[in-house]
């Protein structure tokens, strides 16, 4: 696999539960896994979590495959612990994700 080729030790392809705990991805003909993640200190959660599992991401990443143009989605949810301190608490001006 490549990730583990690029010294992404441990990498697989995740996706919420039911029960919204991280688990590891049903077969899926495609994935959209997080790759890279900047910090990665704190973030290492999402990476391999697969974005298609969204329906508003998967609308955005399909868009952006077709189309090769920007694209920007509503707000979604991070897998990742949130701590709003960390931006200072500017809690409020996180709107949503951008691709």
């Amino acid at each position: 696999m490549a990730a583990h080729d690029d010294g992404v030790g441990g990498f697989s392809i995740t996706e919420r539960g039911p029960d919204g705990i991280l688990q590891p991805s049903s077969e899926s003909d495609e994935y959209f896994p997080v790759y890279y993640v900047e910090p990665l200190d704190g973030n290492e959660v999402a990476v391999g979590f697969d974005l298609v599992r969204n329906p508003t991401r998967l609308e955005a990443l399909e868009q952006l495959r077709d189309t090769g143009q920007t694209v920007a989605t509503a707000r979604t949810t991070s897998v990742q612990p949130f701590d709003p301190l960390t931006l200072g608490g500017r809690i409020e001006e996180i709107l949503g994700w951008g691709a």
